[in-house]
């Protein structure tokens, strides 16, 4: 419902970053980030959500 800081990012099990989308000041509502799997490699990855320095972190499996 309001402007928030947003940081989006991907890590390996390994705890290394993969993917990115840096530091925004985003508007309040619903938004999209697509993602494009080929870009990663099989195995399994987190990704997480920084929202204002909340952070809420999922699991998500590549496959071939």
């Amino acid at each position: 419902t309001k402007a928030a800081d947003v940081i989006f990012y991907v890590s390996d099990l390994a705890g290394r970053i993969i993917m990115n989308t840096g530091h925004k000041n985003e508007p309040g509502g619903r938004h999209v980030i697509n993602l494009n799997a080929s870009q990663f490699s099989p195995g399994i990855y987190i990704y997480t959500f920084n929202i204002n320095g909340s952070e809420v972190s999922k699991e998500m499996v590549i496959s071939q």
